[in-house]
């Protein structure tokens, strides 16, 4: 590509990113629909690939690509905004209010929500399965006692995203080593020590909150007697987990999930089926209902349609261009690669598309240094900022179910945060060890 044809084509991805960044962002901090902040990039891109002398059909058909690619989304979506309405008619969400209480600690709250999250996390490997079983029961518990919801929300995605990222029964983890081209031992040796100095840091600094917000006694207001129809009320959860367990896809086991509560309100509990339906539409507190969760499914419907063409039309190639070089060190270039990562989080919508690009693009660099230290910087930044993007699918989705907007809870994201600066210390410790063991010698 010559100089002229390399201008034009960052001039077109800058101003691209100018079109669609900020008006995500104002839409995110004045409450304007998600699906109206992405149109003037989704325009932009369209006159782009125009340009490309792609025709309408060929537009289509890549859009549609990436409807079918993400289909798995939008269903687990739709899913998602009819169980919980269901299971907060059928008291499922009271019976683990009720066992939430004897499960935390009223003076560790934030640590214990956070330890709860991680736990749960690292037997499913699903930051959205985690959140839909035990996110609202303890959001639930934390609006009753006045507590800082978005600390709790903080606390309740860190440890979700622990196992997003480390479990080697997440699809995230699983496609970091794929697309990197590692065995799982290796990389799961790789992210042991960022791993453990993030949760490390974010047990000292969750405690540190824990002691300084004043919080108010538990009552019995919650602590009940656990009877045979609160047992019977979690069915659906437990259904959900099992399939969950079984390795089953996450929208069929959402789907089981579904059915079985519908058969336990409209069977066992009599519940009015005009009843129901108006409870899922509207939502029912403290969980919203499928009318206010379309304007969340038709901006994943675009950002599918948008991470499609980038891909398809070769739109974020360019940005290889600042990556590519040789470092002095370890250090460096990690913070190198963290930058790309943090780049290409920024401008793509959803948590797989930057992993694939960051390995494809960084994996010949890290040839030399390792591409072991390469699987951790992805595990360690792509993977995690999808859940602070706040027009991203993975952090939209959560938002949904804390109910918490992105922006608030971010701050309190510590695991998110502190990954980043973690795998970067560790790689200058390497740089620092390596000299040392020089002049020793």
């Amino acid at each position: 590509m010559n100089f002229s044809r390399r201008a034009f084509a960052e001039g077109n991805i800058s101003f691209l990113i100018l079109c669609t960044i900020p008006f995500l962002m104002l839409s995110v901090l004045f409450s304007i629909p998600l699906v109206i902040g992405i149109l003037p990039g989704i325009g932009y891109l369209l006159w782009i690939v125009r340009r490309k002398k792609a025709t309408w059909k060929e537009i289509l058909q890549s859009g549609i690509r990436g409807l079918n690619k993400n289909k798995e989304v939008l269903f687990l979506l739709l899913f998602l905004a009819i169980l919980l309405p269901s299971l907060v008619t059928g008291g499922a969400t009271d019976s683990l209010t009720n066992i939430a209480v004897h499960l935390i600690s009223m003076k560790y709250f934030f640590l214990s929500a956070f330890f709860i999250a991680l736990f749960v996390s690292m037997l499913l490997g699903s930051t959205i399965g985690t959140l839909s079983i035990i996110g609202i029961p303890i959001m639930n518990l934390a609006m009753e006692f006045d507590l800082p919801i978005e600390i709790v929300a903080g606390a309740l995605i860190s440890g979700a995203f622990v196992g997003d990222r480390t479990s080697p029964l997440s699809g995230a983890f699983n496609l970091v080593l794929t697309t990197v081209g590692i065995s799982r031992k290796t990389h799961f040796f790789a992210i042991m020590p960022s791993t453990l100095l993030s949760i490390g840091t974010c047990m000292i600094l969750f405690i540190g909150l824990d002691l300084t917000v004043e919080k108010t006694l538990f009552t019995t207001l919650f602590v009940q007697q656990f009877t045979g129809q609160h047992m019977i009320s979690l069915l659906p959860v437990v259904v959900l987990i099992g399939c969950l367990l079984l390795r089953m896809k996450l929208i069929h086991s959402f789907i089981y999930s579904l059915i079985v509560s519908f058969l336990l309100n409209t069977l066992l509990y009599q519940i009015n089926f005009f009843e129901l339906l108006t409870n899922i539409w509207g939502g029912i507190k403290p969980v919203g209902g499928l009318g206010g969760s379309l304007n969340f499914i038709l901006f994943v419907a675009l950002t599918a349609i948008f991470t499609q063409w980038l891909e398809d039309y070769h739109l974020l190639d360019q940005l290889k261009l600042h990556s590519e070089g040789k470092q002095s060190s370890l250090g460096r270039h990690t913070v190198q690669s963290v930058k790309f990562g943090a780049l290409l989080s920024i401008v793509s919508p959803n948590q797989s598309f930057p992993i694939i690009i960051a390995g494809n693009t960084l994996k010949e660099e890290w040839k030399e240094a390792g591409v072991s230290n390469l699987s951790r910087i992805i595990s360690d930044t792509v993977l995690l900022f999808a859940g602070i993007v706040p027009w991203s699918l993975l952090a939209v989705v959560s938002a949904s179910i804390v109910k918490v907007d992105v922006l608030a809870y971010a701050p309190y994201a510590l695991f998110i945060w502190l990954s980043p600066l973690a795998t970067i210390l560790y790689a200058y410790s390497k740089d620092w060890y390596g000299k040392k063991r020089v002049q020793v010698g």
